[in-house]
């Protein structure tokens, strides 16, 4: 089977009929596309490992590891971290007879996302709303709020959304500054629906080009599947350094090479999003 890039949502409605993309890379053109539901997934039966120096290497690189693994940072950061279903209205026999004809609201899509604001701002993928105005979203102590989308730009996969939570929301901010090749990243999302699962890893490249949409993707090895979009990346500051997008994988799960929307790239056009929708562009 010939690997290829994936979108990381977990899965779509039957009646919904993915639509798939092509990507251009070095070595041709690769397909990019989202599975439904009822397709035959391949799912790793485990996760990539993060695989730690052994104790003679460790001696030599120890000051770069974390002391006491990732647990604070996780506790500090995943309350801000949301599952999102996007809701569309899609008409069917059983609605027409329980809504009087109108069409029912039914999920389309799910991924991750996260909230950049105490009223409520949160940041997904544009392809994980895609045809959607409304979602729902699970927050990490399981409650359950509408929100509406805002604004999508599809050229950078990226989405605003706004949700309706009747008190101010646990938030985080963007990274200020770029990752480094080497540096350790914490994902947090929900790949297949598993919310607020967290993975850990490192920065395995920067600046991937994987189409012509100007975006230099960050690769990471921290495992991310099919539900993960939309979800941050983290440093060990608590900042996101990126908003998990696309998966390489043979097999539709986590192979350890995963792709981020760099977060200087999401904070211009999220931006524009909150005030009022243009975004400028240098491609």
């Amino acid at each position: 089977m010939e690997p290829h890039y994936d979108y990381t949502e977990p899965r779509r409605a039957r009646r919904i009929s993915a639509r798939p993309g092509v990507l251009a890379a070095a070595a041709g053109a690769i397909a990019l596309a989202s599975f439904a539901a009822g397709a035959a997934i391949d799912r790793p039966t485990a996760s990539a490992a993060l695989s730690l120096p052994t104790p003679a290497v460790a001696s030599r690189v120890g000051a770069a590891l974390p002391g006491t693994g990732f647990a604070d940072l996780v506790d500090r950061v995943r309350p801000a971290v949301i599952s999102v279903q996007a809701m569309a209205q899609v008409p069917s026999p059983v609605a027409n007879r329980l809504f009087r004809n109108r069409q029912a609201p039914v999920s389309i899509a799910e991924g991750s996302a996260f909230f950049i604001s105490a009223d409520g701002y949160a940041v997904t993928n544009h392809h994980v709303v895609d045809g959607a105005r409304v979602v729902q979203v699970t927050t990490e102590d399981g409650a359950v709020y509408r929100g509406d989308v805002i604004g999508t730009d599809p050229a950078t996969d990226l989405a605003l959304i706004k949700v309706d939570a009747p008190d101010p929301v646990a938030h985080v901010a963007f990274a200020d500054g770029e990752p480094r090749v080497g540096d350790w990243v914490v994902a947090v999302g929900s790949p297949f629906g598993l919310g607020h699962t967290v993975t850990a890893g490192i920065v395995s490249a920067v600046d991937r080009e994987l189409g012509r949409n100007g975006v230099g993707y960050i690769q990471i090895d921290a495992p991310i599947n099919q539900g993960n979009s939309g979800g941050p990346t983290f440093d060990l500051a608590g900042n996101v350094v990126g908003i998990n997008s696309m998966i390489f994988s043979p097999n539709g799960g986590s192979v350890g090479v995963g792709f981020d929307i760099p977060a200087s790239t999401a904070k211009d056009v999220i931006a524009g999003m909150m005030g009022g929708g243009l975004i400028d562009r240098l491609f």
